[in-house]
């Protein structure tokens, strides 16, 4: 049985931030790497994928494999979507056509419904094919490390003429921590959790 905790690092000493936010940088920079490769193609041995990543960053190995599994979990779950995608909007723009050609029958009382139905059997069709491609291909569609809404805000700051460029670095900002604001520890129970990262409760019953 897996056992998956979610923490929150509060109260952290001026001599922890420093270390934390660059095991936090590099963290981040392995997941990216990892992904563009293992979905790239370019290399498919995990194990030598965390060996090259401990040689680039010059980390304990324990965490260029966390980083490595970790991201192999989330392309297999994305893939796995993408079959269960399929699968449910595969019968769905078939069944609106139908509805379509019945209310076509005269007289056309129903126009405003019958564009409505058109305009959902194209967007079925446009998920559809999305999901059915990637099947198809075996590929993961991208991922955004970190937050889809964030990186959209940036296009969104760069298509308004009156922002400026001290805007777009509070992005920058904001967009960095959202990005390289996470560890990832996978715990053995022969090792008594992980040598690196450890959840230990206070005398008052704090974590």
């Amino acid at each position: 049985m897996k056992t998956t905790i979610f923490g929150v690092l509060l109260d952290v000493t001026p001599d922890q931030d420093p270390i934390l936010r660059y095991l936090m940088r590099k963290y981040g920079l392995m997941r990216r790497c990892t992904f563009q490769r293992l979905v790239g193609g370019l290399q498919k041995n995990v194990g030598g994928l965390a060996q090259h990543l401990a040689n680039g960053t010059e980390l304990p190995s324990r965490y260029p494999k966390d980083a490595v599994y970790e991201v192999d979990d989330l392309i297999r779950n994305r893939l796995q979507a993408m079959n269960d995608g399929s699968d449910l909007w595969r019968p769905r723009a078939p069944k609106n056509l139908e509805r379509v050609r019945n209310s076509r029958s005269p007289p056309h009382r129903h126009a405003r419904r019958i564009v409505g139905k058109e305009r959902q059997i194209s967007h079925k069709e446009e998920r559809r094919v999305f999901y059915h491609r990637h099947v198809n291909t075996r590929a993961a569609p991208p991922v955004a490390f970190g937050s889809k809404k964030c990186w959209w805000d940036r296009f969104k700051i760069l298509d308004d003429p009156a922002a400026g460029q001290t805007r777009l670095q509070a992005w920058g900002d904001v967009w960095t921590g959202i990005r390289n604001g996470r560890l990832f520890a996978r715990g053995h129970r022969t090792r008594q959790g992980n040598p690196l990262l450890r959840v230990s409760e206070g005398p008052d019953s704090s974590v």
